[in-house]
């Protein structure tokens, strides 16, 4: 499914399918690398659309499409099918609106989140572009294995760091926005 949805990416940004088969053909390209376990984060579509989502879950619309737009998707329609990884964070909603935090907090705490691991991921995909691809381009490296090296024990080892990494410095950045406003709230008191 993955390499299907590749092939239409590809196509839809301006490389015709024809012109696609045929450097696959010539064995310029392949899009087996999209099996690799690094690319099981190119989630698929389930079987529910944002407006079946809000009618089981009872959470607002617009603060399920919304999480396609804050991840850099097109804003969706209603009857847009909801991708794997946007189901995943249903439960952060459905937990924040529970405790009573307002609609407008959830949306920005996504808009902010999202924006932030865009630019982590941006510039983490242009050192793997600089770093590593460019110079296996230079010394003649083919399609397929700058795919095969995004496969590589080392690319999954860095893969578990990275995730381990992000979530150790989200809970850093945590601990501080957290303490000033215990700090706050001693003053108060």
């Amino acid at each position: 499914m993955r390499r299907v949805q590749m092939a239409q990416t590809l196509e839809n940004g301006g490389i015709a399918l024809d012109d696609l088969a045929a450097s696959i053909k010539r064995g310029h390209g392949d899009l087996g690398f999209m099996d690799a376990p690094a690319y099981e984060r190119f989630a698929t579509f389930s079987d529910e659309t944002f407006e079946g989502l809000s009618r089981r879950t009872g959470l607002p619309l617009n603060l399920l499409m919304l999480i396609r737009e804050a991840t850099g998707g097109a804003t969706p329609t209603p009857n847009d099918r909801v991708r794997e990884d946007e189901l995943a964070v249903v439960p952060f909603i459905e937990i924040e609106l529970a405790m009573g935090f307002r609609p407008v907090s959830v949306e920005r705490t996504l808009r902010v989140l999202c924006d932030s691991l865009r630019r982590a991921a941006a510039t983490e995909s242009d050192a793997w572009r600089s770093d590593l691809m460019e110079p296996m381009l230079a010394r003649g490296a083919t399609a397929i294995e700058l795919a095969a090296s995004a496969s590589s024990p080392e690319t999954v080892t860095l893969d578990e760091a990275t995730n381990e990494a992000v979530l150790a410095i989200w809970h850093a950045q945590q601990a501080q926005a957290w303490t000033a406003n215990i700090i706050g709230a001693f003053e108060k008191a």
